[in-house]
């Protein structure tokens, strides 16, 4: 289905682009602008209105396809070729401060992905995998909070089942919001960075030095303990 336009003289737009099935508007238009016709439900293609009106089908747009990273389309003006309307678009470079923001959500979105995603820590001379997502570390505190002192139990972790301390625990805690931190300043390293960026170069740069994103790895619970 094409877009159309209310066009007056070929130079003022007055409505669109838009698709024929909003032709309720295009009929409101002309009301407004006192233009006697009656818009036809079923699509028509061009349509002269009078000498100075006309619902011009809308081409295929001519320019450069903007970037949504780092520019903005500018236009469009129009080209009549015939009974179509042209659309004619320029791109220019987004603020520097908007496209900085873009750049911090970006990191922050891996930075999410990457503390979700677990880490490990060793425990008496065995790597075991620690759930970081945030209920993950919460039933850590949790059961470390309601331990008393030298007792053990029972943790089911990725890698199977193993008997730790309080002690053993306390560092599995320490392990996996030291990981933590680690990727909030990473993401405090990024944003600094796109603060001090005074170019578009810079901060493209500096986008593809954080991508790709990290996907985290399928990290089973953590938190079935037992005696």
């Amino acid at each position: 289905m094409a877009n159309y336009i209310i066009v007056e003289n070929r130079q003022i737009i007055h409505l669109g682009p838009m698709a024929w099935n909003k032709y309720r508007m295009f009929q409101s238009e002309l009301d407004d602008l006192e233009v006697n016709y009656t818009i036809p439900p079923v699509e028509q293609g061009y349509i002269r209105i009078n000498d100075n009106f006309e619902i011009i089908p809308v081409g295929t747009p001519i320019g450069p396809i903007a970037d949504e990273r780092w520019q903005d389309p500018v236009g469009p003006t129009w080209e009549y070729v015939d009974q179509l309307a042209i659309p004619t678009y320029d791109v220019v470079d987004k603020p520097l401060e908007q496209v900085k923001g873009f750049i911090k959500n970006v990191a922050a979105a891996i930075r999410y992905n990457k503390e979700q995603a677990g880490t490990t820590v060793d425990i008496g001379g065995s790597k075991v995998t620690v759930d970081t997502s945030r209920d993950g570390r919460a039933i850590f505190v949790q059961v470390y909070s309601t331990m008393p002192d030298g007792s053990t139990v029972n943790w089911k972790f990725p890698e199977g089942w193993m008997e730790i301390t309080k002690a053993q625990l306390g560092l599995v805690i320490a392990g996996g919001y030291s990981y933590i931190q680690d990727q909030f300043a990473w993401e405090k390293t990024v944003g600094d960075d796109a603060d001090a960026a005074t170019t578009m170069d810079g901060l493209k740069a500096l986008y593809d030095q954080i991508l790709p994103t990290v996907t985290p790895p399928n990290v089973g619970p953590s938190a079935n303990t037992g005696a």
